[in-house]
């Protein structure tokens, strides 16, 4: 989510922030996944990993989102829905081809991939032709 935006960050001039707010992520991450290593394990690591980066992308959105005066539905269609779409059917792909043909050799897993890349691609090119029509029919209409 923040690499485009932390670009912008660079390109209006607000690296300094940016860098310190890296920093303190770096930091809270290294906390919590000290703190929560003894308890769950790998697991409290990815934890400690997870919680600093999703505040601090979130934060990095919300900000540049300001500065540039883009609209949240905006953001949310085009950043986070479309991608939430093809990555959902891309994983009820997958869980439903490991039930019906699991993958016993390396061939079988590389098809797998392949056929949910696939997939994948194909939903994605079709989200942003539905986005590229709806984009024109808005300028057609004025708005």
């Amino acid at each position: 989510l923040q690499s485009v935006a932390a670009r912008v960050l660079y390109g209006i001039g607000q690296i300094r922030g940016f860098a310190r707010l890296m920093l303190l992520e770096a930091f809270l991450n290294l906390g919590l996944s000290l703190l929560l290593f003894p308890i769950w394990g790998i697991r409290g690591v990815a934890l400690g990993t997870m919680i600093p980066n999703i505040l601090i992308s979130a934060w990095v959105v919300i900000r540049v989102c300001q500065s540039l005066a883009i609209r949240d539905s905006d953001y949310l269609s085009e950043a986070l829905l479309r991608p939430i779409i093809a990555t959902a059917l891309l994983a009820v792909c997958w869980y439903q081809l490991r039930s019906i043909w699991p993958p016993h050799s390396w061939f079988a897993l590389a098809q797998a991939g392949a056929l949910g890349l696939s997939l994948y691609a194909l939903t994605c090119a079709g989200l942003e032709i539905v986005a590229g029509r709806s984009r024109s029919l808005r300028r057609a209409a004025g708005g």
